[in-house]
C-alpha cells in the first residue's frame, strides 16, 4: 500500500494540547507561590493569588483530558494505518489526515476502483449500530453500566462519516478522480466490543476486522509485516 500523509492535523493539535497543559501547570505552580509568599506579608493579597492558582489548575486538567484524547487519536489512526499496510497491496493508496475546512478525514484509501474513507474511534465499551441509531455501553469499575457519548445523538459517527465522505469526493475529485465511496467507522480500542452492523453506506467495525469493508473483489489477502512502534 502506498502511503501519503496530507498534514499532520491531529499530532499539532496533541502538540499544542500538551504545550498549553505545561504552561498552566506552570502558572499555577507560580500562583501558588506567590499566594503562599503573601499569606505571610501581604495575607490580604494572598487570596487572588490561590485564585488564580485554582483557575491554572482547572485550565490543566482541561488541556490534559484534550491532550490525552488527542493521543488516543493519534494511536487509533497508527493502528489502522498498521492494519492496511498488512492486508493492502500496492495498488491502493492511502491519504492520511486529509484536512476539510472544518476537522480533517482520518483516512481515505483510493483502490483500482473503488474508495474508502475511515472514521477512526478510539472509545472502548460494547457498541453496536442498527436501525434505531447507536447503542454505546460502557461498563465501570465497579461493574455499574452507562451510556456512552455515542447514545447522545449529537455525537453521531455516522453523521461525522458522511459529512467527511463528501470532502472525500472533493479531494479525490480534485485529483481527477471519481469512483464510489465506501465508509466506515472503526474503533481502535483494544477493550472495545463491536457488533458487526450495517446501515446503509455505513459498515462498523475494530481496526482488526477493518477488512470485511473491502469487496471480496477488491480485497488483498493478509500478509504479515514487521510491526512499527512509535513514539510520541
Amino acid at each position: 500500500m502506498r502511503e501519503v500523509l496530507v498534514s499532520n492535523h491531529l499530532f499539532r493539535k496533541y502538540r499544542e494540547a500538551k504545550r498549553e497543559a505545561l504552561v498552566n501547570g506552570l502558572k499555577a505552580a507560580g500562583s501558588a507561590l506567590a499566594g503562599l509568599l503573601m499569606l505571610f506579608f501581604y495575607p490580604l493579597l494572598a487570596i487572588p493569588g490561590f485564585i488564580a492558582c485554582a483557575v491554572f489548575i482547572y485550565l490543566l486538567s482541561e488541556q490534559s483530558t484534550r491532550k490525552d484524547r488527542f493521543l488516543r487519536g493519534i494511536e487509533g489512526e497508527f493502528r489502522l494505518r498498521n492494519r492496511l499496510r498488512e492486508i493492502l497491496p500496492d495498488s491502493y493508496t492511502a491519504y492520511l489526515d486529509v484536512p476539510l475546512t472544518r476537522g480533517d478525514i482520518d483516512c481515505i484509501v483510493e483502490g483500482p476502483s473503488q474508495a474508502y474513507v475511515f472514521e477512526v474511534k478510539s472509545s472502548r465499551g460494547s457498541i453496536s449500530y442498527n436501525k434505531d441509531g447507536w447503542d454505546h455501553i460502557i461498563t465501570g469499575q465497579r461493574g455499574t453500566e452507562y451510556e456512552g457519548r455515542f447514545s447522545d445523538p449529537l455525537n453521531d459517527p455516522a453523521k461525522q462519516l458522511r459529512t467527511v465522505m463528501e470532502g472525500a469526493r472533493g479531494f479525490l475529485r480534485r485529483k481527477g478522480r471519481v469512483m464510489p465511496i465506501k465508509g466506515a467507522v472503526v474503533f481502535s480500542n483494544p477493550s472495545a466490543t463491536v457488533e458487526d452492523n450495517v446501515r446503509g453506506d455505513i459498515k462498523v467495525v475494530k481496526v482488526d476486522d477493518v477488512e470485511e469493508v473491502f469487496t471480496p473483489r477488491n480485497a488483498a489477502s493478509t500478509v504479515n509485516k514487521e510491526a512499527y512502534a512509535y513514539e510520541f
